[in-house]
């Protein structure tokens, strides 16, 4: 096994332990944590071991192990904005309902300018 392969597997137990204490500080979520140390264990895993990256990189009938990880990364990126997106709309309709509700509640607890018909005709 060749230092750089080593360094990778270093790297990637190095970062699913920083992972793992920022869940126990509440700083990430579970299922956050479940995608980030899944893809470090991969690195880690195809970072030590090469050979398994070959043996996928003939079964997707790819030439090129840059190749066959430029379009891994491309689509887990892809999945990963998706998710992020899918959050985004989640949050702003979430955000939107709050304010509506907001705005009829401020709206039925409001006392009329001048108040009501009868106390501005009694003076």
């Amino acid at each position: 096994m060749e230092t750089k392969n080593i360094i990778i597997g270093v790297l990637a137990i190095l970062m699913i332990g920083h992972l793992l204490n920022q869940l126990r500080r509440d700083r990430i979520l579970l299922k956050d944590f479940l995608i980030w140390a899944g893809i470090w264990v991969l690195i880690g895993f195809f970072g030590m071991f090469p050979r398994f990256l070959d043996f996928l990189m003939n079964t997707t009938m790819m030439e090129d192990r840059m190749t066959f990880l430029l379009v891994a990364s491309s689509v887990l990126l892809y999945c990963l904005l998706y998710r992020q997106n899918m959050s985004f709309k989640r949050l702003e309709q979430r955000f939107n309902r709050v304010v509506q509700e907001l705005a009829l509640h401020t709206y039925s607890t409001a006392e009329p300018k001048g108040g009501t018909r009868q106390e501005r005709a009694a003076s």
